[in-house]
């Protein structure tokens, strides 16, 4: 297929998915960083993600990717303009800062109002069509995406699921190409409206985060009760009407996605004045996990307090709202414990990394107690102090 997409934003999104298309069709990928652009050009992924390398590998001996700063003759010749750009919660609200879109959106508008654009960054519901009339644009469709970090090359190669909020020829043909890029064939296909799509992808996320915070409070009765957590899951999960997914107890869910999706569909039911105790309570269950994880370690009598890793979800490479530096902010506070962090590859703050070792042996030695929300093979020789809830051992 000779057609030209153009992406903004070499994230986890945005590059996962660039990588994927270009199975199929030229893609470009854009950011503002030269040393991503160089490195995504020399073969080097700036997101670390299972199974990426090689696929990039391949896109760039095809010579069907590469990436380049913004220019506007890019837009000119593209068939399609993929959106892919962060949108942090702003907390004192709820809401989005959707100023990188904003931007980006305007200047396509200037260039072309009747770009096909697809807009696969989370955002707020009813975005999509106010930036439709604000910019008179003819085909701006929004996307979502389905994807976990660390996993997202496989998950668009294995996707669950298409939902395009458009039913043009050109949306349905956007689709296809994410059909064609996948190693299945005739993917399920939901063309909606803009507001549908928004929708569907804040209640998803916000239907897994309920999942995760019910099977932790079940957890927390596990442990207070003296129950085995994982006879009593597999009794309720052999239902078929619940089934065996996000049902892995933790110390809670943190990352880029879970917290601020829900906060965000909560403002959203908020904004359309409808009450929502349920979803209101998502990310109350999820605080309460961490306050009864660090009450049953106060309750345990050690004093050196280990945490094993600062990464979001296992496989991940960053801390962006990691449960484990909520711990370790919790405890730390605590003027009788003692605590320490085990990370060995990610940036942190200055403050954290005072409470940082690297050395897993030294790390081990010094723990009398080691917090681990995933278990991991290396903490084997440290078994008898580790505590997780991880019973399945998956991410």
């Amino acid at each position: 297929m000779n057609k030209n997409v153009l992406v903004f934003g070499a994230g986890y999104v945005g590059f996962s998915l660039s990588v994927v298309m270009a199975r199929v069709v030229n893609v470009t990928v854009l950011d503002i960083r030269d040393e991503v652009i160089d490195d995504i050009n020399k073969g080097k992924s700036p997101i670390d993600d299972q199974g990426i390398d090689r696929h990039l590998s391949t896109a760039l001996d095809t010579k069907r990717l590469k990436s380049e700063k913004y220019s506007v003759s890019l837009v000119e010749k593209a068939d399609f303009i993929v959106l892919a750009l962060p949108t942090n919660l702003i907390e004192s609200d709820g809401s989005f800062d959707t100023s990188a879109l904003d931007d980006v959106i305007e200047k396509i508008s200037k260039i072309d109002r009747r770009k096909p654009i697809i807009i696969k960054s989370t955002i707020p519901v009813g975005y999509t069509e106010r930036v439709i009339k604000k910019y008179k644009l003819t085909e701006c469709m929004y996307s979502p995406e389905f994807l976990r970090e660390g996993r997202a090359t496989h998950d668009n190669l294995h996707p669950s699921r298409i939902i395009v909020g458009s039913s043009s020829p050109l949306a349905k043909e956007f689709a296809q190409i994410l059909d064609d890029a996948s190693h299945q064939r005739d993917t399920k296909k939901i063309f909606t409206d803009n507001t549908t799509a928004e929708v569907t992808k804040l209640s998803a996320n916000t239907y897994l985060a309920a999942r995760v915070a019910f099977f932790n409070e079940l957890d927390t009765l596990a442990l207070e009760a003296g129950l085995n957590p994982e006879q009593l899951i597999a009794g309720i999960c052999s239902d078929s009407r619940i089934g065996e997914g996000y049902n892995n107890p933790s110390f809670g869910y943190g990352g880029y996605c879970l917290p601020k999706d829900v906060k965000q569909f909560q403002s959203s039911m908020l904004n359309y004045g409808v009450k929502s105790p349920l979803i209101q309570s998502i990310n109350l269950s999820n605080q309460q996990r961490i306050d009864d994880i660090v009450s049953f370690v106060e309750k345990s009598g050690v004093k050196n307090i280990g945490i094993y890793r600062a990464q979001m979800k296992q496989g991940s490479d960053n801390a962006r709202e990691s449960v484990s530096l909520a711990l370790l902010e919790k405890l730390a506070s605590k003027p009788n414990l003692e605590v320490k962090l085990y990370e060995p590859k990610i940036k942190l703050s200055e403050q954290v990394r005072q409470l940082t070792i690297t050395d897993l042996a030294t790390f081990g030695e010094w723990s009398e107690l080691i917090l681990a929300n995933r278990d991991a093979v290396e903490l084997q020789p440290y078994k008898r102090k580790v505590m997780t809830r991880d019973i399945y051992n998956e991410n």
